[in-house]
């Protein structure tokens, strides 16, 4: 796992035809504006803070999974951007997965199960660091709004 992986206090960093230690706080600021600055509507943003510090985990953790694959030097004019776009597909790639829940009436709904899992942290009072990756079970209760005694429950357990 990417997370047990230190970040060294200077990463190796291509400019050029050179190799330059880089202080890798200040590598990392670099990239996260980088990105931010991709999304023009992000980098006005009223929550710069918040987007900044998001944008700066999800950055430390793609440099740690480079790190763990023992990368010699990170290159800033290559193609780390598309690199670190792919990561963020593969990561989330669960919890992009459509929930379809079918009523006895034969009618469905489809439900992406990361709106699910917001509402549930939303209600919960939870943040992203309360959620264990590897083990995600989802627990509904249908009821009606006439008889709320009259009810039934699901659990779905999502598998990575």
């Amino acid at each position: 796992m990417t997370t047990d992986i230190e970040i060294p206090e200077r990463i190796p960093v291509i400019i050029g035809k050179n190799v330059f230690q880089m202080e890798s706080e200040s590598l990392i600021a670099s990239l996260v504006h980088q990105t931010i600055h991709k999304n023009n509507l992000l980098y006005n943003s009223d929550d710069f803070g918040m987007v900044f510090d998001v944008t700066k985990i999800e950055i430390t953790n793609f440099l740690k999974k480079k790190i763990s694959q023992d990368f010699e030097a990170f290159d800033f004019f290559d193609s780390w951007m598309l690199e670190f776009d792919e990561y963020q597909i593969n990561k989330n790639k669960l919890f992009c997965k459509d929930l379809i829940i079918t009523f006895p009436d034969k009618a469905q709904f489809s439900i992406k199960f990361l709106d699910v899992l917001s509402l549930r942290n939303a209600m919960l009072d939870f943040d992203e660091n309360d959620i264990d990756n590897n083990k995600i079970a989802l627990d509904i209760k249908f009821s009606l709004t006439s008889n709320p005694n009259l009810s039934e429950s699901i659990q779905i357990n999502v598998n990575n």
